[in-house]
């Protein structure tokens, strides 16, 4: 949730989060320890990695404003202790 936090308010960059997500995600799940992730968590790092593929042939839509912004706000909507 902190990650998220800060990429919603400004101070991490997109490029910063997903790096820390894929990061953390690797570890979860490669890493030989077998722990198990929680469903929020999964929904955070399903939002940055939305952010990673362009959906247009020319690239020139914008997967981070059109599909992470909007999926990191109603995460934290729905967690509003945030």
């Amino acid at each position: 949730m902190e990650i998220a936090q800060c990429f919603h308010n400004g101070s991490l960059s997109y490029e910063i989060c997903d790096a820390i997500m894929n990061d953390l995600w690797w570890h979860a799940m490669y890493d030989g320890e077998g722990f198990m992730v929680s469903h929020q968590f999964v929904r955070i790092f399903e939002a940055f990695d939305a952010g990673e593929y362009f959906r247009t042939r020319l690239k020139v839509d914008d997967p981070v404003k059109e599909f992470t912004k909007p999926m990191i706000a109603a995460i934290l909507a729905k967690h509003s202790e945030y």
